[in-house]
């Protein structure tokens, strides 16, 4: 993939766009189908990208990834941002957004098997899913995952409490000011990507997303403890590979190790974690150096967790 904006343009068109009811039957949900001409899929792989992301961010994805004819590529917006309801960049709990990711899975493999791909919130969201039994993928594969938070603008032991009290206070709904608003940064100081053309394309997003909510920070912060959980380490199984760049300061790299090492200490399912050098937070809009890296070995994954 280059940052052909052309390119990526015509990609987004090979997807079916359709809607369903959320599981409460109070908004729609948007998702996406990518398949190749008449064939129809006997295996997919799910993306599940992150907070402020929509469909057609990735939609160059499903042909670099170099899928076979018989397997298909399923992606959504999430509830509160692209072009699906709810309130702009807010949950009460990540119990939803599983709930809702269960729910499109269900309706777009037609039962057929599937494995995982995520992107940093997209991981926090696909975990809470397993763990909850909600989904079965047969493999997972985690991108910039959301494990934990930077100490910075607070840190972990004040914003956590504050976060519970403002929900608590009847301030869920409410914006936090100046947070999470990483497209805002000038190029040369922005934390997402090194590549200019596709940091433009972020920032021109046709669904711009507000800064999260305090009642988005407090589930955050439950997921983490929920995921984090020995009890539900122990209980997790499922093969899991981890990709990260080592420039990464979008989400806190020390939460992803802390969640290996529980996995290698309370699980016997194999999980790994591979570094690439130089890379920031989006792995999947990266220049080309970086973005070849993570797609060759997502492609090796998917070899052998799908086979061709």
């Amino acid at each position: 993939m280059s940052a052909n904006l052309s390119r990526i343009e015509a990609s987004a068109k090979s997807f079916t766009i359709s809607t369903i009811r959320d599981p409460q039957g109070v908004l729609d949900l948007r998702y996406g189908v990518w398949t190749q001409g008449d064939t129809k899929p006997k295996q997919f792989v799910v993306f599940v990208n992150g907070r402020t992301e929509w469909i057609e961010k990735y939609a160059y994805l499903p042909q670099d990834l170099g899928l076979a004819k018989n397997q298909g590529f399923i992606t959504w917006d999430h509830r509160g941002q692209g072009a699906s309801g709810g309130a702009r960049a807010h949950t009460q709990d990540y119990g939803e957004l599983a709930a809702d990711a269960a729910k499109v899975i269900e309706a777009a493999t037609h039962g057929q098997p599937y494995v995982v791909l995520t992107h940093s919130m997209g991981g926090l969201i696909v975990l809470t899913a397993i763990m909850n039994g909600l989904i079965k993928p047969k493999a997972l594969l985690m991108s910039s995952p959301l494990l934990g938070l930077p100490p910075k603008p607070l840190p972990t032991v004040i914003a956590k409490p504050l976060a519970r009290l403002c929900t608590t206070l009847g301030l869920g709904a409410v914006h936090i000011p100046s947070v999470g608003e990483f497209e805002k940064a000038a190029f040369a100081s922005n934390l997402l990507t090194s590549s200019p053309e596709l940091y433009s394309r972020i920032r021109a997003s046709p669904y711009p997303c507000p800064s999260p909510t305090f009642g988005w920070l407090d589930a955050t912060f439950r997921a983490f403890d929920y995921c984090h959980d020995p009890k539900n380490l122990a209980a997790y199984t499922i093969p899991t590979l981890i990709m990260v760049g080592d420039q990464e300061k979008v989400v806190d790299l020390g939460g992803i190790q802390a969640w290996v090492a529980g996995i290698q200490k309370h699980s016997t399912a194999k999980v790994s974690l591979t570094r690439f050098e130089g890379a920031k937070h989006e792995l999947f809009s990266e220049v080309d150096l970086h973005y070849r890296k993570a797609t060759a070995l997502a492609q090796t994954w998917l070899r052998e967790t799908l086979g061709s």
